[in-house]
């Protein structure tokens, strides 16, 4: 059973910095709120996503859904549906069981860029970042997402699925202080894990891209891939020698 609230009036709020959105689902259904409209809303406390539970914020560009904190609990999702949905805000990823999920959602034409800002990423247990995978098959532009600092706890991983080098971004400032350690829990889906790396970002890219170091992976077979390899190329060497054994065996002495 699933549930759909859409909100196009504006979010605000009176006279308290602590009011808080709570986003929950009855146990065994499914709870969809998606953020709408042409007006900036202000949520002080800040939003939490519970379970499964999945918010949409699809205000027009550059009309902020959020204000204040996001927390993706326990398998919740986000989904942003255009560019600078969330002002000045943290965004945490929260969950010991089924990944808790930041999402990029919608088609964008092929030369416009999808933009977001913000201030943290945090990653408790598993997080997961997804550039795309639920867009129609017309495929997307180009894709940022910036960041001021990244943070990823002990015993933590954050996996990004749907990154195609070049076409997406993931940006974290150069003074950001947990960088460094951050990189060696981040997962590219079908890219070695070794491979992630730092590079500075393309000219152009951005407008404030100097500031910035970009997050990225060189693709190299996994070493499973490695192993299919060399099993086929030993299997073929063998199947060579039995042929060349048995030209042998018949011909005449």
């Amino acid at each position: 059973m699933s549930s759909f609230f859409q909100i196009k009036s504006r979010i605000v709020t009176l006279g308290s910095d602590r009011l808080e959105l709570n986003i929950t689902a009855s146990p065994g259904a499914r709870a969809l709120v998606e953020f709408i409209g042409e007006i900036d809303n202000s949520i002080p406390g800040g939003v939490n996503v519970i379970g499964n539970a999945h918010l949409y914020l699809n205000n027009d560009a550059r009309r902020y859904a959020v204000r204040g904190n996001i927390n993706i609990i326990e398998g919740a999702s986000v989904s942003i549906l255009n560019s600078d949905q969330i002002l000045s805000g943290r965004v945490s990823l929260i969950s010991r069981g089924e990944a808790s999920t930041l999402k990029f959602r919608g088609i964008s034409f092929p030369n416009s860029a999808f933009t977001e800002v913000i201030s943290s990423l945090v990653v408790e247990g598993k997080g997961a970042l997804d550039f795309g995978s639920e867009d129609s098959d017309y495929g997307h532009g180009p894709r940022f997402l910036l960041l001021d600092d990244l943070v990823i706890g002990n015993n933590s991983t954050l996996q990004i699925s749907d990154w195609q080098d070049g076409r997406d971004h993931l940006l974290v400032r150069k003074y950001s202080q947990h960088l460094e350690d951050a990189l060696k829990k981040i997962e590219f889906l079908g890219y070695d894990r070794s491979s992630v790396h730092i590079k500075a970002p393309h000219t152009g890219d951005y407008h404030k891209d100097k500031d910035y170091w970009e997050i990225s992976a060189t693709y190299v077979p996994e070493p499973a891939t490695y192993g299919g390899f060399l099993v086929a190329g030993t299997v073929s060497l063998s199947l060579l020698r039995r042929r060349l054994k048995a030209c042998l065996g018949r011909s005449p002495a």
